[in-house]
């Protein structure tokens, strides 16, 4: 009885983690807009172009403006849902 348990108990928690991991891994719901363009349903990282650059996050996740360009070197803004901000060293946008 203990081992049915033990399997019962493993199978569960392996879904509790499957579900963990796609729920995690879905796109943001929304538009992010950075400069004159704009991403639907955004995840990754987006480069910024000209400088300075204005960054419309109308999604339901945050939005971090890297230093460098790929997402590289230093978050240096966090813009939440539904924020925009003028930033004018930004390289790049991740959206989770």
């Amino acid at each position: 009885m203990r081992s049915i348990a033990r399997v019962l108990g493993a199978v569960g928690a392996g879904a509790v983690l499957a579900l963990g991991i796609t729920q995690s891994a879905s796109a943001a719901q929304g538009q992010l807009i950075i400069g004159s363009t704009t991403y639907n349903n955004p995840s990754g990282c987006y480069p910024v172009g000209s400088l300075p650059v204005w960054v419309q996050n109308h999604t339901n996740q945050y939005a971090y403006i890297y230093s460098g360009p790929n997402c590289t070197q230093f978050v240096i803004q966090v813009v939440a849902p539904s924020q925009t901000s003028l930033d004018q060293y930004g390289q790049s946008v991740f959206v989770p």
